[in-house]
Formats: structure tokens, C-alpha cells, sequence
């Protein structure tokens, strides 16, 4: 919990506090015995609840909402030989409301390949995903990364990634508490790139040097348009 601003929070009662209750709660299972089975599984499946009181926009009238989120995960992969494996990995988040806004459900499918060789490690995949309730679409991205030692402890990398970037209620909390209590659209990171070499000098050294470039859609953006705290001149 934690106070409002008197000076930006008029329309509410001084004493008031801006509060939230969240929990979690979640379940694995997955195969254990690569020997037996011809193929590896791993799912997961938790859920979890996010209410906030005293919403500081007053859009409903009894100031508070709840999301739920019910967010899963399968993993299913086999290996083509000693050094190469397939696999397809599908994530769903499931987002209901107590009222006012509606339910959506975003679905990711991530099919991959890995390949792995005198100490190349290659990952060449991609992500499509698919969003239902908010504007039915669809978007892809790509999942590669490589890494290759040039040197004994040394190595070069390179990643090219994105995908789906869930913005739920506890994603837009962390990021500014007053936020409008609103869904926002979800983000889609076309491209995330990243190059760079990382090696241990010694048994207490070791360094890891990187840049990269990213591209994002519909990024986390927040606007203060309050009227007490907007300038006039």
C-alpha cells in the first residue's frame, strides 16, 4: 500500500491508500527417462490473480478490478541423432476480468531446431503468435543464437530473437504504480539482436562484452496528463 498525492488526487479522500493484492499458484510435470521414451515432454501451467483498490481514474464505480491470468506452457522435443534435436514449444496466456473489459487468450507456437558440434552450439527457430479477443492477428519473429569457442574459455555469440511480450497488470505495477489501471496492448519485438564475445581470464576473472539492437512494437509507454500537474503558461 502506499498514499496518494494530494496535490494530483483531488477527486479521492486524502487518507486514502492505493492498494493491491496478488498470488500465484502453479503445477509441472514433465518426462524423465530419455532412454525409453522417444520423445521429452514438459508442461506447465499456473495461475494467477492481480486486484487493485482505489483505482486513482475512477472508471468503475466501486474502484477496484481483478485480472486473472492463466499462463502454460508444452515442451516437446527428440533428438535426430547425438548432436542435433527438434523440438516445438507452445506457450497460451488465458486473460479474464472481473468486469468491465473482456477476455483475450495470445497463443505462441516455437518450433526449433539444435544442432551441436565440437563445441558449436547452434538454435535456429522461429515464433508465431497468435492473438484472440483484442483484434484477431498474427505475428512472427525469429529465434536464432550461436555460439562458437575460438580459444580455450573463449567464445563468440550471436543472438537473434523476439516474440510476445505479455503487458499484464503486474508487468504495468512494476513499471509505474499509477499507472490507468487499463489492459494495455501487448508488445511484439520484431528483432533483438545481440553480438558478443565473453571469456574467463582466471579462476576469479572473467568478462562478457555484448551490444545489440532492438526493435519494439507497442512498447510499455506511460503519459502523465494529469491537469494539476501540467504546466500552463
Amino acid at each position: 500500500n502506499f498514499n496518494y498525492d494530494r496535490s494530483s488526487s483531488s477527486s479521492f479522500n486524502p487518507t486514502t491508500n492505493q492498494s493491491f493484492q496478488k498470488y500465484r499458484v502453479q503445477a509441472n510435470i514433465g518426462s524423465n527417462d530419455a532412454n525409453s521414451l522417444p520423445l521429452q515432454f514438459k508442461i506447465s501451467t499456473g495461475y494467477s490473480s492481480f486486484r487493485k483498490n482505489h483505482l486513482w481514474d475512477n472508471i468503475l464505480k466501486d474502484k477496484s478490478l481483478t485480472e486473472n491470468l492463466v499462463h502454460s506452457v508444452a515442451d516437446l522435443w527428440g533428438d535426430l541423432s547425438m548432436d542435433q534435436v527438434v523440438g516445438l514449444r507452445i506457450t497460451m496466456d488465458n486473460l479474464f476480468y472481473s468486469h468491465y473489459y473482456s477476455a483475450y487468450t495470445a497463443l505462441e507456437a516455437n518450433p526449433y531446431y539444435n544442432f551441436f558440434y565440437d563445441g558449436l552450439r547452434l538454435h535456429v527457430g522461429g515464433k508465431v503468435h497468435y492473438n484472440v479477443g483484442r483484434g484477431s492477428f498474427v505475428q512472427v519473429a525469429p529465434d536464432v543464437n550461436v555460439e562458437y569457442p575460438f580459444a580455450e574459455g573463449f567464445s563468440i555469440y550471436a543472438e537473434l530473437g523476439g516474440g510476445h511480450q505479455l503487458n499484464d497488470f503486474r508487468t504495468l505495477e512494476l513499471e509505474c504504480p499509477y499507472w490507468a489501471s487499463r489492459p494495455m496492448k501487448d508488445a511484439h519485438v520484431r528483432i533483438n539482436s545481440v553480438l558478443g564475445v565473453k571469456g574467463e581470464v582466471s579462476n576469479v576473472f572473467d568478462f562478457n562484452l555484448q551490444m545489440g539492437y532492438n526493435v519494439t512494437k507497442d512498447d510499455i509507454c506511460f503519459l502523465n496528463l494529469h491537469p494539476a500537474t501540467t504546466t500552463r503558461r
